[in-house]
């Protein structure tokens, strides 16, 4: 094998051309390699970034392919993630630990003629949800919100420590809510709320805020919730439409509301704290359970033209008031309330039938099981009206 040799001579020979081209390859080496580092970092930190959302999207697939359709979007919790689903695609669109703004997000993104948004199992910590539509409705346009959890006791929207609560955009309205639904315009909102846990968390908070109220709402319906530790209302249906159209709520259960920061008030007034309340006509109230106010509240206010059917109240001051003309109360269990089982008001054309009131609870003495104040063509018809044991009743039923 030959042998290379190299000394001092050859390098004399080695031009100043070739020694500029060594130099520069170094030194571009040298900054290639400063270069690369720093793009390393940032590069880093996308992947990480890039790593997150590929792992969010890989727990919320089979979420998603499970989905009933159609869905706008899907909100769900991986981690300490609350996590925006697009309902069409399955595209993660946003996430955060803030459940808020993803939530209030949805709602705000959906486009004029509405959607349903689905929130899968978890507890999201909100500050209150605000639920708007964008174009004014009637019989023509199918304008529909539709929020929807995946279970009454799985899905739990509850309040933040000291929140705020949803706040109507109308400066007269100022009751507030965990969720507050209102719409454009005069002519309603058409709305549905369904299979929510609603806390409304009322030991921590320095407002009044119920669970969920709806204004003018069009053929709205709220059903199958269950609502509790809120204040003031736990469902309210405030006023009517400009096309008169009926509000539903049914199949929800609704107990211990508070008032005040406090989960057993001292009211003057037993409609400070109602379980489901309608100022308004056309509400259909029915296989609803109501109770839990501490005997202090009423369990169902309703006003003209509403039905309150197969309703179960108990445990509070009043079980049901009616008021108005051309209602309807039947076949409903009222049981526990420490003064009156069913109190008309104000009553016009109207029927009481085949409900069953049993009163008479510790430290109480009922006083009616039916008092009917002020009626006229108001038809009292097959109710069974009974106490508990120990218990006397001053009056089954008193017609004033």
């Amino acid at each position: 094998m030959s042998k290379i040799s190299f000394n001092l001579k050859d390098l004399n020979e080695i031009s100043l051309k070739t020694w500029t081209c060594l130099i520069a390859t170094l030194l571009a080496l040298s900054f290639a390699a400063y270069m690369g580092a720093n793009v390393n970092v940032n590069v880093s930190l996308e992947a990480r970034l890039n790593a997150v959302e590929r792992q969010l999207e890989r727990e919320l697939n089979s979420s998603f392919y499970g989905l009933q359709k159609p869905v706008s979007y899907m909100i769900s919790q991986v981690g300490s993630y609350t996590c925006l689903q697009n309902g069409t695609t399955g595209k993660l669109d946003d996430y955060s630990t803030n459940a808020s703004y993803i939530i209030q997000s949805a709602i705000d993104n959906l486009p004029s003629s509405g959607g349903k948004i689905f929130i899968k199992t978890g507890t999201y910590i909100v500050d209150g949800i605000h639920v708007k539509n964008k174009q004014t409705t009637n019989y023509d346009t199918f304008e529909h919100i539709i929020l929807e959890g995946e279970g009454r006791f799985d899905t739990v929207i509850k309040l933040r420590d000291h929140a705020q609560g949803a706040v109507s955009d109308e400066p007269t309205f100022t009751d507030r809510a965990v969720i507050l639904a209102e719409p454009y315009d005069n002519t309603g909102i058409r709305v549905t709320i369904r299979n929510l846990y609603i806390h409304g968390n009322n030991e921590n908070q320095d407002y009044n805020v119920s669970g969920i109220i709806v204004r003018k709402g069009f053929a709205a319906v709220i059903e199958d919730n269950f609502v509790c530790f809120c204040s003031k209302y736990g469902i309210a249906a405030f006023e009517m439409p400009s096309t008169a159209k009926e509000v539903y709520i049914r199949r929800n259960r609704i107990s211990r509301l508070g008032l005040n920061g406090t989960t057993n008030p001292e009211v003057d007034d037993p409609l400070e704290i109602v379980n489901i309340y309608c100022p308004r006509t056309d509400c259909e109230i029915v296989d609803n359970i109501a109770g839990g106010t501490y005997n202090e509240g009423t369990g169902i206010y309703a006003k003209t033209s509403n039905t309150v059917m197969r309703n179960w109240i108990w445990t509070n001051n009043i079980g049901i008031v009616m008021d108005g003309s051309d209602w309807q109360c039947s076949d409903n269990f009222v049981e526990q309330c420490s003064e009156k089982g069913i109190y008309i008001e104000y009553g016009r054309r109207s029927l009481i039938s085949n409900n069953r009131i049993r009163l008479g609870t510790s430290g109480y003495t009922p006083s009616h099981g039916i008092h009917v104040n002020d009626a006229g063509y108001v038809t009292v018809s097959t109710n069974k009206i009974f106490t508990n044991n120990g218990f006397t009743m001053t009056y089954g039923i008193l017609r004033q």
